[in-house]
Parts: structure tokens; C-alpha cells; sequence
């Protein structure tokens, strides 16, 4: 059975994004609705963090301190050196309805970010989902796929040419062919896996080297990993319901981490001790490292 280890009591209300930094040998990480930006150094397990001015639902590390940022407001290009935070390309679509979800640097450098359902009061009315979106160095934002209400689950096999993509809500993982991975342009979407939990779902994934997805289920205290046609291979219990994201680290990028959630969108609390933790366990294979992003999103 997976060991599974406790690595930082963060009691994080929605935690999300761990991202591994090779350069710094740290694990960058979200707190969505704490809207906090965290780097956590395994080696000490110090914890330090950023605040942000809106919910944070993900980011991409770029070389040195460079880094985008997911808010609910919009795109923003932010300085993990100084703490300067710049606008970088306004979110398309209402953000008392919406807000930017789960994001992820695709091979090529690009951020590709989607969004969740979840309007502030009086403001429901009206479509309620989005479509996932490429954000290009140059500013645009353009819908690459069918809208979902909850985007989750989005990363990219080890040779590149698929894409998976997630909505909470409707408990499925999609699969995409990459048609063209300089243009981003997928071919047609089609189901891979689901994940049925009620009151929960398939949320965010990563990949290994050995072509499975690896995705964590919310409401279901479990990562599952996914064979590359969809089969179950093995799910690792994690002892806290809201299991929100998992991410590859370490010098090998055979440790994965896991982020965890104390409330749910709702605000109804986990009412366990470990909720909202950080977890980590030895994978059987190594992760597939993301990459930086492109350098000219912040020329």
C-alpha cells in the first residue's frame, strides 16, 4: 500500500497548483479562496506566502521570478522578487460569474487556463459554463474547446500529443489530439475517464512518463491513476475528502505532491484536522516536468 505522508498542516481553504520549481528545488502551490500565492521548501519545510488581490485559481512559473498569475479578475503578470503585480489580459467573461480555475503550461510555454462556475451573490443568471482558454504571449485569449462548468484536470501526455481536460461537474476527463502543438490546435474532444463522486469530481491531474494520468477526487479522498486508455491502474488513498490537485517534485519528479481543501466552494467545512494539508507520496514513475513559460510574455 501507498505511503502516504503529511508534509505541511496548511489548513488551506481550497489548495491548488502544486508546481514543482527545479531551479529552487521548492514546491510552488494556491490557496484559491485564501488568495495566496505559496512557495514551500521541502528540505525546511518553511511555508512562505504571497497575498493577492482576488481568488486565486492558478499559475505558471516562468524563468527567474517571472510568473503569471489566475484571479478572478483577470490575467496578471507577478514578480516573486519584488511582489509587483502588473495587469496582463482581462478575463472574457463575467468575473461576478466566473473565475479563472485550473492553469497549466502546455509544451510549447503557453498558459492554458479555464474557468469555474461560481458567481458572486445576486449574479447567477445566465450561461453557466465557459470554454477552456489559451492565453498567447501577445495578450489574446482564445477558446480551444467545448465551455464546461467547473475546468479542471487539464495537463499533457509525455509525448505531447494529447491533452486532457476536466469538468467537475459532469465527472468526465476528456482527451484531446494535439493536431498541431505550435498552434495549439486540438482535435475533437472526446471522453477518456470519469470520476464519479457525489457532490465532487474529477479536479486537477498531472501525467507521468509512463503515459498515465494521474487525478485527484474531490469529495473522494483519493488520487486515481488512469492507464493511456483509460483504465484504472491503482488509487491511493489520501485521508481527507477534498482532494483537490496532484503535482510532480523532487529531483526526480517521482515525488507527488498533494493538495488538499478544508471547506468546499459552498463554504461547508471538511471538519477534519488534516483538511487542507499538503501531502506527498513515492510515485512509480516519474512525473512529467512542466515547463517554464514562454519568456515573451513578459518582454
Amino acid at each position: 500500500m501507498t505511503v502516504v505522508d503529511v508534509v505541511l498542516r496548511a489548513g488551506a481553504i481550497n489548495g491548488e497548483c502544486p508546481t514543482w520549481s527545479a531551479s529552487e528545488a521548492v514546491l510552488y502551490w494556491c490557496d484559491t479562496f485564501a488568495n495566496r500565492l505559496h512557495r514551500f521548501d521541502p528540505q525546511t519545510g518553511a511555508d512562505t506566502s504571497w497575498e493577492m488581490p482576488a481568488t486565486t485559481g492558478s499559475f505558471a512559473l516562468g524563468s527567474g521570478d517571472h510568473t503569471l498569475v489566475a484571479l478572478r479578475t483577470g490575467i496578471y503578470r507577478f514578480d516573486r522578487g519584488t511582489a509587483a503585480l502588473q495587469p496582463f489580459a482581462a478575463a472574457p467573461f463575467d468575473p461576478r460569474r466566473f473565475f479563472w480555475n485550473d492553469g497549466k503550461t502546455d509544451p510549447r510555454g503557453r498558459f492554458w487556463v479555464g474557468p469555474a462556475y461560481f458567481p458572486l451573490a445576486g449574479r447567477g443568471e445566465g450561461p453557466k459554463s465557459e470554454a477552456l482558454h489559451r492565453v498567447e504571449p501577445g495578450g489574446m485569449q482564445r477558446a480551444s474547446s467545448a465551455p464546461v462548468r467547473i475546468s479542471n484536470g487539464l495537463a499533457w501526455s509525455a509525448d505531447g500529443r494529447t491533452m486532457y481536460h476536466a469538468d467537475t461537474a459532469a465527472w468526465d476527463v476528456y482527451a484531446y489530439d494535439v493536431l498541431d502543438a505550435d498552434a495549439g490546435t486540438l482535435g475533437a474532444r472526446r471522453v477518456f475517464a470519469r470520476v464519479e463522486v457525489e457532490r465532487g469530481g474529477p479536479d486537477g491531474a498531472a501525467t507521468d512518463t509512463d503515459g498515465c494520468y494521474w487525478c485527484a477526487a474531490y469529495n473522494g479522498s483519493k488520487v486515481v491513476r488512469f492507464t493511456p486508455d483509460g483504465r484504472v491502474e491503482r488509487e491511493v488513498p489520501v485521508p481527507v475528502p477534498y482532494v483537490t490537485m496532484v503535482g510532480f517534485g523532487g529531483a526526480d519528479l517521482r515525488t507527488a505532491y498533494v493538495t488538499t481543501a478544508s471547506a468546499t466552494l459552498g463554504g461547508e467545512r471538511a471538519g477534519d484536522a488534516l483538511a487542507g494539508a499538503l501531502f506527498a507520496f513515492e510515485a512509480p514513475a516519474p512525473g512529467v516536468a512542466i515547463p517554464l513559460l514562454d519568456e515573451r510574455y513578459f518582454a
